[in-house]
């Protein structure tokens, strides 16, 4: 069914363009200030975070409230909306292996007691999208949504780091960062990259806990695990026969080391 909506050519003026970009980049900016540590917020911390003032803000918020992208709490803060929690969703979907994922951070989790998670990159920065949590008291508790960038350090931003041109040139030892206190000093953390078509670098696969549960000994065997589980993933979401060759090696060399000790 074709629409009786028409643009008009005056929309399409240089500085009308402008100032729709100028107006979209702040409405990212203003939703881009939610955090999963800091998930509801003043006015105040808005002008703050963003940088506009509380007159521009009030007007960018009002549109993203008539779209459901904000909600204004009683208290007078700010939440992201029902609208926001839609898109997450269709964002998830959109990666394309979300169960297959969220079942290897599951079985990761459960055969080494530690918590596992899956991170996206986006731009320089990684996006967890999938976690399953330790059951121990004391852990990495760890959630949907966390944002962190790569300059931070920590093991799986080293994979990305390591990984962004692809397996290759790496070599088998190479597969797998580790970090003990490096981000946290309370926390340590093994990850690996998993790769998918054309063996594209997909995300990086992690377990994580507390320092004084990873020496070398656990290291290595939640290395091995890690690895295995890596060929797995990668085998499933398609990466070439060169590439599970690569993996197959790697977890061979990371058994091979845990059964040295």
């Amino acid at each position: 069914m074709k629409s009786n909506l028409k643009v008009s050519r005056d929309v399409t003026d240089e500085s009308e363009t402008k100032d729709g970009v100028a107006s979209v980049e702040r409405a990212m900016a203003i939703l881009l200030a939610f955090t999963v540590d800091n998930n509801v917020l003043s006015l105040a911390q808005l002008s703050d975070i963003t940088g506009l003032y509380k007159s521009t803000l009030l007007r960018i918020i009002s549109s993203l409230e008539r779209n459901e992208m904000l909600e204004r709490r009683p208290d007078g803060r700010y939440r992201l909306g029902t609208s926001s929690i839609y898109l997450g969703t269709v964002a998830r979907k959109a990666f394309g292996f979300g169960e297959v994922v969220q079942t290897a951070v599951a079985e990761m989790s459960e055969t080494t007691g530690e918590s596992s998670g899956f991170f996206v990159r986006t731009g320089s920065a990684r996006l967890g999208i999938a976690f399953s949590n330790s059951h121990r008291q004391v852990r990495h508790q760890v959630e949907i949504g966390q944002l962190l960038p790569l300059e931070q350090g920590g093991a799986a931003s080293r994979a990305f780091l390591a990984f962004e041109a692809g397996w290759r040139t790496a070599a088998v030892a190479a597969l797998v960062s580790r970090s003990h206190g490096e981000r946290d000093p309370d926390l340590a953390a093994v990850a690996a990259p998993v790769f998918g078509l054309e063996d594209k670098l997909v995300g990086v696969l992690t377990v994580s806990g507390p320092v004084n549960r990873f020496n070398d000994e656990s290291a290595n065997e939640y290395s091995a695990k890690l690895v295995a589980m890596v060929r797995k993933l990668s085998l499933q979401l398609g990466a070439t026969p060169d590439c599970i060759s690569f993996l197959n090696r790697a977890s061979a060399h990371f058994s091979d080391n845990r059964s040295a000790e």
